[in-house]
């Protein structure tokens, strides 16, 4: 549950959460530099502009002095629009006499225009004040505008600076989940019972060498997997081998019954041989008990030993529909409806295609035994296949085999049937068939309704098959 609601689970892909947060730190950056910056540049430029007005302000007063003693108001006119036109931030010059009174002029404050802002003023006594003094007057509104400049600047750069790197965000959590999301595509396509692992990067870094770790690994655990099916079915097969040790008791069950009936007709005959009928009746009898018996060791040698038979490659879906068509009058008498899920295309194995046939056809009336009956009964045949062989699934929606009985389902004489209805000698046959073609017959460990029988056969490799 835990595992399935991870998988499920959104998230956020790398590159987009690369790239906000760089964002968020080029803004928060950005932001604390423009404010750090705005203040300090204001800062500095005032005072700058505070110590060039103290400068000018005594300049002026020093040479003022000697035009006032003079009274010589023409250069001291000059001299203040001099002093003006060399700083633009200048705005109005003032000479006042002892008394304060305005003696010389240049330029005016311009306070409506600065919407009112307070002019920057510095004010110099000329010789000690007793000759007046000078007071200059000038715009704080250049600071402002160069500060604005400067933060305007500052702004263009952190955009900049943002776009590049959004750019380079991008194009890096690109190429670092590029082959992320090739490692994980190709991770979830795999599987244990399919082809190697192969994960093409040629990313030219370390990237390369994790995909070739987990291609190692992958090769491994696939490798283990094949190990580990191969000693279940050893084991499995060694299971099925060692009930045959049971045979002698099977043997002597399905054998007992047909002597006895064997020894009631010969009694019959000795007591009353002259008549014609009783005989022929007893005679008949023996006869039918006879076939039986021999049926039944028929069955047995036939398990017992390799039979040969034609080993050639054969198309898997043409024995499938031969088997079908023969099942065909049982399942509808049953009232089950049999679907074919092919694959598509063709499937070729190795195998005797008699034998094969007669392996699906006994499953087949087995699953239209145990579906008789049932509302909407239904068997399945799939065909599916891996790089270890191909496969038949044959399903169908009947009881199903408890589980307690499943261990015994291949051995001879056993079944779920009724007294009479089977020999229970139909599933061990098609499994020592199966085993004798190269492949296997097994119950599918499934948790749906009903039974699922898988027979295994090897795929056509192109060989020789004599």
């Amino acid at each position: 549950m835990h595992a399935s609601s991870r998988r499920t689970r959104r998230f956020v892909p790398l590159h987009l959460r690369l790239a906000a947060l760089f964002s968020l730190a080029v803004f928060v950056f950005g932001g604390l530099n423009l404010v750090v910056v705005g203040r300090a540049t204001y800062r500095l430029l005032a005072d700058e502009q505070t110590q060039r007005l103290d400068g000018l302000t005594q300049l002026i007063a020093e040479r003022a002095k000697l035009l006032l003693l003079y009274d010589d108001l023409v250069r001291l006119d000059e001299l203040l629009r001099e002093a003006k036109s060399s700083d633009p931030a200048v705005e109005s010059i003032v000479v006042r006499n002892d008394r304060g009174e305005e003696i010389v002029r240049v330029g005016r404050i311009r306070g409506a225009e600065r919407g009112g802002a307070r002019p920057a003023t510095a004010v110099a006594p000329i010789l000690g004040g007793r000759l007046g003094s000078v007071e200059v007057t000038a715009d704080e509104s250049l600071i402002r505008a160069r500060t604005v400049r400067l933060m305007s600047l500052i702004a263009g750069l952190v955009l900049f600076l943002l776009t590049v790197g959004l750019v380079g965000a991008w194009v890096t959590s690109r190429r670092v989940t590029r082959p992320l999301r090739r490692i994980v595509d190709a991770l979830a396509a795999y599987r244990l019972d399919g082809p190697p692992l192969r994960i093409d990067l040629a990313s030219g870094d370390e990237f390369d060498e994790i995909a070739e770790r987990i291609e190692r690994i992958a090769d491994q655990l696939q490798e283990h997997h094949r190990e580990q099916r191969l000693r279940e079915r050893e084991l499995a097969r060694a299971e099925r081998l060692a009930a045959l040790g049971r045979l002698t008791a099977g043997l002597a069950h399905e054998i007992n019954n047909p002597l006895a009936a064997i020894r009631s007709a010969a009694q019959g005959l000795e007591s009353r041989p002259e008549d014609a009928a009783r005989v022929a009746r007893y005679a008949q009898t023996i006869r039918e008990v006879v076939d039986r018996l021999a049926g039944t060791t028929g069955r047995i040698l036939g398990q017992a030993r390799e039979r040969p038979g034609r080993i050639a490659p054969e198309i898997l879906e043409d024995c499938v529909r031969e088997a079908a068509a023969l099942a065909s009058p049982r399942l509808r008498a049953a009232g089950a409806t049999l679907a074919l899920d092919e694959p598509g295309g063709s499937t070729r194995v190795v195998t005797d295609r008699h034998r094969l046939v007669q392996i699906l056809l006994n499953l087949l009336l087995n699953a239209a035994d145990a579906v008789q009956g049932i509302p909407e009964a239904r068997v399945t045949v799939r065909i599916a296949g891996d790089a270890d062989g191909a496969r038949v699934e044959i399903r169908d929606n009947g009881p199903g085999v408890p589980p307690d009985l499943r261990e015994r389902i291949f051995e001879p004489f056993f079944t779920t049937k009724e007294p009479g209805a089977g020999t229970g000698l139909g599933l061990a046959v098609a499994w020592s068939d199966a085993a004798a073609l190269g492949g296997d017959l097994r119950l599918a460990e499934d948790e749906q309704s009903g039974a699922c029988f898988v027979v295994e056969l090897p795929l056509d490799t192109g060989g020789s098959h004599a």
